[in-house]
């Protein structure tokens, strides 16, 4: 009778004896630390949106192969967005083939270099949209908005559609008042997307400088204002990245901002 009154009691003696030191000892987590690929790889400048619907600053006068004569719609609509359908004048004569995509393309305003508007930058054309070519005639076709960014009207412009990749790029210090000039292009900035006042980071700026003064896509640039008084003193803004090229202008993006900036600042390559 003892022994089987023995062998349940030390079950019973081990089993509570277990659930103490699982009630005692620490839970264990593992911590997985984040690798150097994943904190110091390159990163992306912008996204789609940043490159499709900047437009850009060009020439005065640049030329474009066709124009939105028209619209499936148009007895009920006076503005187009994504997914309308649109006719325009330019066929099979022109070389245009099924599933070929367009930019939609407005010029705009002339782009000065200072508020006296003695000389011109060029002129800004904005990109509401893109489309494609789904039926081509001899002098026309049809064509579908296949993305916008804002309305698209009868009159706006056609050119050949090139995508433009987002660059990547790697971090480096950022320039502070206190570094003295590097010595390298300095530039301005002329337009602000939208023309809003003032921007910060992560907003749409134009330059002045292109393809002919050597910035190439992911390249930094120092934004500055020389001080007021003290002609010596420069007060650093911030920092901004070129996102697309032309020959003489860039678009690019605010990646780091110390203050408000303004066009009419200036910029530094690093």
């Amino acid at each position: 009778m003892r022994a089987r009154l023995v062998a349940p009691a030390v079950a019973l003696a081990v089993s509570l004896s277990l659930a103490a030191a699982a009630q005692e000892a620490p839970m264990l987590i593992e911590v997985v630390n984040p690798s150097t690929s994943m904190t110091s790889g390159p990163v992306a400048i912008g996204v789609d949106f940043d490159v499709l619907c900047s437009g850009w600053i060009g020439g005065l006068e640049e030329k474009f192969p066709g124009t939105i004569v028209g619209a499936q719609m148009v007895a009920s609509q006076t503005i187009f967005m994504e997914g309308d359908v649109v006719y325009v004048d330019i066929g099979v004569r022109d070389g245009v083939t099924p599933g070929q995509e367009f930019w939609v393309v407005r010029p705009g305003e002339t782009v000065w270099f200072d508020v006296l508007e003695t000389k011109a930058v060029g002129r800004f054309y904005n990109t509401p949209a893109r489309l494609r070519i789904f039926c081509v005639q001899e002098k026309s076709a049809i064509a579908e908005l296949i993305s916008s960014c804002t309305d698209v009207a009868i009159g706006d412009r056609l050119l050949p559609f090139e995508p433009i990749p987002i660059p990547l790029v790697r971090s480096s210090r950022h320039v502070d008042s206190c570094d003295p000039p590097n010595g390298k292009v300095i530039g301005r900035v002329v337009r602000t997307k939208d023309r809003a006042i003032p921007v910060g980071q992560e907003s749409i700026v134009y330059l002045d400088l292109g393809e002919s003064d050597g910035l190439q896509p992911g390249q930094f640039l120092t934004v500055f204002r020389p001080h007021a008084t003290v002609p010596d003193i420069r007060t650093v803004l911030g920092e901004v990245a070129v996102l697309s090229l032309r020959e003489k202008t860039s678009v690019a993006k605010v990646t780091y901002s110390r203050d408000v900036m303004y066009a009419g600042d200036l910029v530094e390559v690093k």
